[in-house]
């Protein structure tokens, strides 16, 4: 049986932030690409990095869909969207019983 990591996407390139922001969002690949525009297999390349110059339009739509900056999606320059800070950073804490 195959189980979805919950190890945070890497946000280092391109697709790993489209794949960050799209799982933080708990948003299905399918749900995705057809909002936007492109087919799930084109989404699923994106996010492994296999299209080096995704159409400019379709991330575009990806950013309007997702709150997130074109700039930041595309160079990851500037801080991460709020979301996805909180999200990375959101530990496990231990309670201590009473």
């Amino acid at each position: 049986m195959h189980t979805q990591s919950q190890e945070p996407a890497r946000i280092d390139t391109l697709g790993g932030r489209i794949r960050a922001v799209r799982t933080a969002l708990n948003l299905r690949l399918g749900d995705t690409a057809n909002k936007i525009g492109v087919s799930r297999t084109s989404l699923g390349q994106w996010e492994k990095d296999e299209v080096k110059n995704p159409d400019i339009d379709k991330l575009a739509a990806f950013t309007k869909l997702t709150d997130v900056s074109l700039d930041w999606l595309i160079e990851g320059k500037g801080d991460d969207p709020a979301f996805l800070a909180a999200r990375r950073s959101n530990k496990p804490t231990l309670v201590a019983s009473t």
